[in-house]
């Protein structure tokens, strides 16, 4: 048993909420970025600017989303969880208020990328949190329950906001969002609780969970036989840890002041950028926000091409056309996660049965590579048919639509894939991997909502023409360089344990 006091022992009601709660909020601050995705012109004409410019401050919320892990992150491995959700939250709140009320469209662009920088710490800390609450075996479909959220709300938003402006302006669909963000800070206060272990009742206080590659005497049990029940079939977690540990107490809390230590909260603040030096987190991050960046210009671009001859859509036609997005997430989101998971077991097995060695139940995160290959496929031909679709404006966007929710299966699935790579090259360092994996990928869609459009109009097939081509071609690449060479290359940068 875990000792008294220790995250892992809440009762199963608190731990539900506690993910409920965290992954709505994740939900809410990506529909939050996309919040008035088909309301351009509504936008444009209420902030006398032009719908470009009303389209690129989609990008400047992502931009936000991208930079706040950089702080979040450290400062809830610091003073913990709690309070780092709570600032970080009261404070969404107030910038979704102050994006509800913005006059003109620098206060409209201030207000949103505050908004996103704010509301990133539902992109990053519940990452942590699962950790703590969580045994391994749980982890994985906890996870899938956080980055579904995280991935449906961005195409969830036109669909509510087309309905909004059937009865109001654009800025109710923000004051919806100010009602949600408040109601989602009341649950923070009474569901979240504190998980940020101090001392787990295992561990000297000198090894302590305030170092962010600490970790507990349970999770290395819970690590070996995780590596037993690859070869057994087993899928039963440790249920047991040290003798008399129901009789230790945890200790949960602040693990120091970063007002105390300056010096070592910029450090960390600073780390996720030394990761960019090993070669297996910089490239995989690059590739796919190429993938990420082409979905984000679509989501730009569709309304706007939308609401013109000769489809001439209303608001909640455009809204509507989500859907194939929605759908489309869900599925790449479903089977990126769970085959690549399958593929990386079955190529342990198959190498466990073949060694007797301890070595070959290690699990490598090489073999999941072979699961980037189901999901581009659907990237190609989705950016082609949308592309093609948009040219040809056939009366009935039937292509546009189908190549939207294929792209989303392709962009959603190999996301899954990649993002479990990136963090399985250095466990140790996976948290100053994902700030780096999002920040490259928030950056690059920040730029797409400026160029893309613009040379999406000259020639839409062209462009998106090349944009699955290179997406194919960067994504066969990165999977061909990564099952030949990869595990020889974090060998070479010191990355494997």
């Amino acid at each position: 048993m875990f000792p008294r006091g220790h995250p892992r022992r809440l009762p199963a009601w608190r731990k539900g909420a506690l993910l409920a709660t965290t992954s709505f909020a994740a939900f809410l601050a990506n529909f939050c970025a996309g919040g008035h995705l088909t309301a351009f012109e509504d936008v444009s004409k209420s902030l006398h600017v032009t719908i470009p410019q009303a389209a690129s401050a989609i990008g400047i919320g992502i931009l936000g989303l991208g930079f706040g892990p950089l702080v979040w992150g450290p400062l809830s491995s610091s003073i913990g969880r709690r309070p780092t959700w709570l600032l970080a939250w009261s404070l969404f709140f107030l910038t979704t208020i102050w994006i509800a009320l913005s006059g003109n469209y620098a206060n409209f662009e201030a207000s949103r990328f505050l908004a996103g920088f704010t509301s990133s710490v539902s992109q990053s800390v519940p990452a942590a949190q699962i950790a703590d609450i969580f045994s391994p075996a749980h982890r994985g479909l906890c996870v899938s329950v956080w980055t579904f959220a995280i991935v449906t709300g961005p195409v969830t938003a036109p669909i509510v906001c087309a309905g909004i402006l059937t009865a109001t302006t654009w800025r109710w669909m923000y004051w919806l969002i100010v009602i949600l963000a408040g109601a989602t800070l009341v649950a923070v206060f009474f569901f979240v609780p504190e998980t940020l272990v101090i001392d787990d009742g295992f561990l000297s206080p000198a090894l302590s969970a305030s170092s962010p590659t600490a970790k507990t005497a349970a999770d290395e049990i819970d690590d070996k036989k995780e590596a037993t029940d690859v070869e057994t079939g087993s899928s039963h977690s440790s249920k047991e840890v040290g003798t008399g540990a129901a009789d230790r107490q945890a200790r949960v809390g602040v693990a120091w002041y970063p007002w105390r230590e300056p010096l070592r909260f910029c450090i960390q603040m600073l780390t996720p950028f030394r990761m960019a030096l090993f070669l297996p987190v910089l490239v995989p991050s690059i590739v796919y926000s190429v993938f990420f960046g082409w979905g984000v210009g679509m989501t730009v671009i569709t309304p706007q091409v939308f609401m013109k001859p000769p489809w001439n859509f209303t608001n909640v036609a455009v809204g509507a056309s989500f859907m194939a997005s929605f759908v489309g997430a869900a599925i790449g989101k479903f089977f990126g996660g769970w085959f690549s998971d399958f593929v990386v077991t079955q190529a342990t097995k198959r190498k466990s049965a073949a060694s007797s060695s301890a070595e070959a139940a290690i699990r490598e995160p090489e073999p999941r590579m072979w699961a980037l290959l189901f999901g581009l496929p659907f990237l190609f031909i989705g950016a082609f048919f949308y592309g093609y679709g948009i040219q040809q404006k056939a009366a009935w966007p039937v292509a546009v639509i189908v190549g939207m929710g294929g792209y989303y299966v392709g962009v959603n699935s190999t996301q899954s894939v990649v993002q479990t790579y990136v963090v399985e090259c250095q466990l140790t360092k996976a948290a100053y991997s994902m700030a780096l994996f999002n920040l490259i990928k928030c950056i690059f869609a920040f730029g797409v909502t400026y160029y893309l459009p613009e040379w999406a109009a000259k020639d839409y097939w062209s462009c998106y023409g090349a944009c699955a081509g290179i997406a194919l071609g960067l994504g066969l690449l990165l999977a061909a360089w990564l099952l030949v060479a990869g595990k020889a290359t974090r060998r070479w940068q010191g990355m494997v344990e």
